[in-house]
């Protein structure tokens, strides 16, 4: 039947933590080198050749790269992976040089009615772990549903994908490839827009910004004998806390990181602490389980042995951040621990009669298990123990299905510790951040209304206090819509627009409050300065779309739509989907079925797009296109009316009076109101 399904779209569940560029706040020994430009780890090699080559082959060098065949571990074809939650067939084959995967799906009768091919952007992953895979749309990087698990030589989905299935369309945000990668240059407010990626991270992510030192070197000077040089970072010149710092930028692994005001993702400089820049939240269980670890969790474990409490060590001890460590076993990490503890108690003798000797310290005192985050791994858990827990499998992403709330805890890393119990904001900044970190937290892992009430109360009481964050008037506001005060959810948007105008994601959640409570012009015109601050915030595109429709202004509506399509062709079904009915409407069936059917290939369990497709089919005459639509949209839904209505009437068409009858009465018992099946069944006749 024409029409429907609807148009418009859900607010978006999305929030995203990420500020602008600031000067960091330093030591005036080493501001030379935080303040300098990034000039890339090429600009190292002339004079540092051997550590270059050497540090390309570290897992570090290799973290983001290109898919290379000569070189490529994995077994192709790949084995078909099923997803037997959502329906979706995946595999990965090789095409000339290039690595594709490839996702269909099947009809009852199992034949494939839903394909996509999309060819490898790039590899993220040394190889040591696993191997995932990214693609690239006009800028906009996403992780694709197929991972190479090294250690078991297998393919998989992607972590986290059993439990949610992102397909294609998963955002590659800036704090993801911050930590996978060196310094990409990303869009501003946009989740996963990038006009520079590269490959690898790279020197600068440890020594900082290197300009000024290879301006002044290819200079010609060279610091005062015996003296550091300004103009660089040397970690090994750092105290102990700061060099912990550069290694805890990303191996201090949290559920929820609130960047500082003024701070992102890519403005930590080394020498800087990290407490300046962010504050890393873990939730209690994390803390509190022995044996649970993730694959990022080296801080934390390490935190906890008396190796490292009692001692100078760092990660540098046992790590030369310059060279691959694959190729080590266990036993070569021994002359770290027996630089501690030789001659104390005869460990070499025990060591030899239970045979570990050639297995080494680590074998004994480190466990290698399953981590709790990624599935199909191995991993050596960093807190060092006299006696370890047996190891486990991992059990990939694991979602919280508790229903009583969990506490969030600060961290402050390996040097600073981690707040213990029931800990509480107490200063006006400690509040907001943690009214971010709760906020996240609900939308992202354990949606539970507690923790609204606790975005509410530490927001209000931060901000009345004087503190500022530039994304907690939006956490607020939201949390506001989630309880019905729409109109103090508004307020508090206005609040922020009129502090932060050029805070793109304000303009949009005033927007998406304006369009929730009727006032659709307004929301038109922030959607359009969302996206006049913004232009590849795709959110904003999308949303100014469906409020252009509902204002019945469909030739505007029509070019935003274009234009997303233009952006992401391959992310944007509903676009595709809305573009289709605008073009019904406007009586051009041709290009409405086309924009209909790439929206039914994009995502096959669009039920409205099937209807909405065989209805064209119908109104065409085509009545075997028609069927096939209505089919596939009532294996979907075997009690839709639409469907079902749909499908009585290509019956009518075609002389099949009973079955016509059948699904009509079907639709009475789903929809007794349905004027329109009433009349058909009437003019049918009695039974």
């Amino acid at each position: 039947m024409p029409g429907a399904g609807k148009i418009l779209c859900l607010l978006l569940g999305l929030f995203v933590l990420t500020g602008a560029f600031s000067a960091c706040r330093t030591d005036p020994r080493r501001a030379l080198a935080q303040q300098a430009e990034y000039v890339g780890s090429a600009a190292c090699q002339p004079c540092h050749e051997e550590l270059y080559q050497a540090y390309l082959q570290t897992g570090k060098g290799r973290s983001l790269s290109r898919f290379d065949p000569r070189s490529a571990p994995e077994s192709l074809p790949s084995p078909v992976i099923a997803d037997p939650k959502t329906g979706f067939f995946y595999q990965a084959f090789l095409r000339g040089d290039t690595l594709y995967q490839r996702e269909f799906r099947r009809d009852q009768r199992g034949r494939i009615y839903q394909e996509r091919i999309y060819p490898v952007a790039y590899v993220i992953g040394s190889g040591r772990a696993t191997r995932s895979y990214l693609m690239e749309q006009n800028g906009y990087l996403t992780q694709m549903p197929l991972t190479w698990y090294m250690q078991v030589r297998r393919w998989g989905l992607s972590p986290g994908f059993e439990e949610a299935n992102d397909r294609f369309e998963r955002k590659i945000t800036l704090e993801c490839m911050t930590c996978h990668n060196d310094l990409p240059r990303a869009s501003p407010f946009a989740q996963n827009h990038y006009s520079r990626v590269p490959l690898g991270i790279g020197c600068e992510r440890c020594h900082g910004p290197g300009g000024e030192h290879v301006r002044r070197r290819a200079q010609g000077w060279r610091p005062p004998a015996g003296e550091a040089d300004p103009t660089i970072v040397n970690p090994a010149r750092l105290d102990r806390a700061r060099q912990l710092d550069i290694c805890q930028q990303c191996h201090l692994e949290g559920v929820v990181t609130v960047f500082r005001p003024g701070e992102d993702p890519t403005t930590f400089r080394p020498g800087q602490r990290l407490a300046e820049h962010r504050a890393v939240f873990a939730h209690e269980g994390q803390l509190r389980d022995p044996e649970q670890f993730g694959l990022a969790s080296h801080a934390l474990r390490l935190a906890q042995s008396r190796c490292f409490q009692r001692s100078p060590m760092t990660c540098t001890t046992c790590h030369d951040p310059h060279r691959a460590s694959a190729d080590r076993n266990p036993g070569s990490f021994d002359r770290f621990c027996r630089s501690c503890h030789a001659g104390s108690g005869g460990h070499a003798p025990l060591c030899s009669r239970v045979g570990a000797a050639e297995q080494g310290c680590v074998s004994c005192h480190m466990r290698r298990s399953g981590t709790a985050d990624v599935p199909h791994v191995t991993f050596t858990d960093h807190w060092i123990r006299r006696r370890v827990p047996p190891p486990r499998p991992g059990r990939g992403r694991a979602m919280i299905t508790e229903r009583h709330p969990l506490q969030l805890l600060p961290i402050e890393g390996v040097t600073g510790g981690v707040v213990p119990d029931r800990w509480e904001p107490g200063k006006p900044e400690e509040k907001l951040q943690a009214a971010l970190a709760y906020w996240h937290f609900y939308e992202a892992f354990h949606g539970l209304p507690q923790y609204v009430e606790h975005v509410i109360r530490w927001a209000e009481e931060g901000l009345r206090a004087g503190a500022e964050h530039p994304e907690v008037r939006i956490a607020l506001a939201r949390a506001y819509t989630l309880q019905g005060q729409m109109p103090r959810a508004r307020q508090i948007l206005q609040q922020q627009i009129q502090r932060y105008p050029e805070h793109a994601w304000g303009w949009f959640w005033f927007g998406a409050v304006a369009e929730a409570e009727g006032r659709i012009s307004e929301a038109i015109e922030a959607y359009r300065r969302a996206l006049a601050r913004a232009p590849y915030l795709t959110e904003a595109r999308r949303k100014l779309a469906d409020a252009l429709l509902q204002a019945g202004r469909e030739a505007e509506a029509e070019a935003v739509l274009l234009e997303l399509i233009r952006l992401e062709p391959e992310h944007e079904p509903r676009a595709w989907y809305n573009l289709g009915l605008v073009r019904w409407r406007m009586g051009r069936s041709l290009e409405a079925r086309e924009a209909l059917q790439k929206a039914v290939e994009l995502e096959p369990r669009l039920l409205e797009g099937w209807i909405n497709l065989g209805s064209i089919w119908l109104e065409e005459n085509a009545l075997k296109q028609a069927e096939r639509c209505f089919s596939i949209a009532l294996e979907l839904d075997p009690r839709s009316p639409s469907a079902l209505g749909s499908m009585a009437l290509v019956r009518l068409r075609e002389g099949r009076f009973e079955e016509a009858r059948r699904l009509l009465e079907a639709v009475l018992r789903e929809e007794p109101g349905n004027q329109a099946a009433r009349m058909l069944l009437g003019q049918l006749g009695p039974g």
